[in-house]
């Protein structure tokens, strides 16, 4: 089974991934807080420059090199680029991965 990012079906989510981890076990991992802004939703690029730094500057501790981490999928998927599906791309290019919509 592919890995496939989908809407969470957890309510306070934003989004999930879900499929087979490279070593064959299954994964379900819910990533992104509803009611919070990201930079896919940021219209304007002055605004949305600060806010990604800003967010980069307080999640620069988290484990980013684990690509199954809540924390990654956010800062790659959600703030690594304008939309949703740029995310994806450069998250599957960071880790190697084949993660589809």
């Amino acid at each position: 089974m592919a890995l496939k990012i989908k809407k969470s079906t957890n309510p306070k989510k934003k989004l999930m991934l879900v499929g087979e981890k490279k070593d064959g076990s299954k994964i379900t991992r819910h990533f992104g807080a509803s009611g919070y802004v990201d930079r896919t939703r940021i219209k304007n690029a002055e605004e949305r420059k600060k806010r990604t730094a800003a967010y980069k500057s307080r999640h620069k501790g988290d484990n980013l090199n684990d690509p199954y981490s809540a924390g990654a999928l956010s800062y790659y998927v959600l703030w690594g680029a304008d939309t949703i599906s740029g995310g994806i791309a450069k998250y599957n290019k960071r880790f190697g991965l084949s993660v589809s919509r």
